[in-house]
């Protein structure tokens, strides 16, 4: 993988749909995305729309849950299951994200 971007929610499904969203039209097919999701116990349905979301081709979705909220742990706990040469951790109120392949310099 080029990139992996790592994003953990809380109860906030409305933006995350947005940014999630936003994600997926913005990733450029010449990156190998990774894309780790990790849902921190939401009681919002957060939990069923990351299990079922639709990604392009060039990237794998996986995503990961607790019943309990890790806060901020989340993150190392995604990390461990990263394998892009970058590491990315993406907030879930971003509704403006831009991948170009001309900015990549790996």
């Amino acid at each position: 993988m080029d990139i992996s971007v790592c994003l953990i929610t809380y109860n906030k499904l409305p933006f995350l749909k947005r940014s999630i969203n936003s994600f997926v039209q913005s990733v450029d097919s010449a990156f190998k995305v990774q894309f780790l999701t990790w849902d921190n116990g939401s009681t919002d349905g957060t939990d069923e729309y990351l299990g079922s979301i639709s990604v392009p081709d060039n990237v794998v979705h996986e995503h990961y849950s607790s019943d309990v909220n890790v806060g901020l742990n989340a993150y190392g706990l995604l990390a461990k299951h990263a394998t892009g040469k970058i590491i990315v951790t993406m907030d879930d109120d971003i509704f403006k994200i831009a991948f170009s392949y001309a900015d990549y310099r790996g």
